[in-house]
């Protein structure tokens, strides 16, 4: 059963849970790549294929991240056959919507870091650290914040 949130602070707190354990996980694996790449002896050969095939399949996740509250509109995720909303009160819809949006935000910009620190590993290219560095950054700085509710909620009711 879905837990039933009584207050705005609750869910801020929740999302600000999920967030810093997804990027504390992109952070992890990135320093266990680091680590296990330098533990490996390769050769001069430069292979590139795989990091190139990671940096372009990332790429429309951040496309995806800026317009996901678009595809998940609070109508479209209660057409979803099966759907049980979970708030306790109107004015808390639009804060559970946000939660989900920052889930799926966070799980796509933590897939694209993960699918380019594997590159890393394999290939050794420093710079497919560094597109995982600048995925981290957007998850940094997109960091749910009470602020960031209020508005959301706010605009919604406006629109409403």
């Amino acid at each position: 059963m879905a837990k039933q949130f009584q207050s705005p602070e609750e869910v801020v707190r929740v999302a600000k849970i999920i967030a810093f354990a997804m990027i504390l996980g992109a952070l992890t694996f990135a320093g266990i790549a680091w680590f296990i790449a330098q533990q490996m002896n390769r050769g001069g050969d430069q292979d590139q294929l795989i990091s190139l095939i990671m940096a372009a399949t990332s790429l429309p996740e951040l496309f995806i991240f800026f317009f996901v509250s678009n595809f998940m509109s609070a109508e479209r995720m209660e057409q979803r056959p099966g759907y049980n909303p979970t708030w306790s009160t109107p004015e808390m819809k639009p804060y559970h919507i946000k939660l989900t949006h920052i889930i799926v935000q966070y799980a796509l910009l933590q897939g694209a870091c993960v699918m380019n620190i594997v590159a890393y590993i394999i290939e050794q290219n420093w710079w497919s650290l560094g597109i995982a560095s600048v995925f981290l950054l957007f998850m940094l700085s997109n960091f749910p914040s009470e602020t960031r509710f209020k508005h959301y909620a706010e605009t919604q009711q406006t629109y409403s």
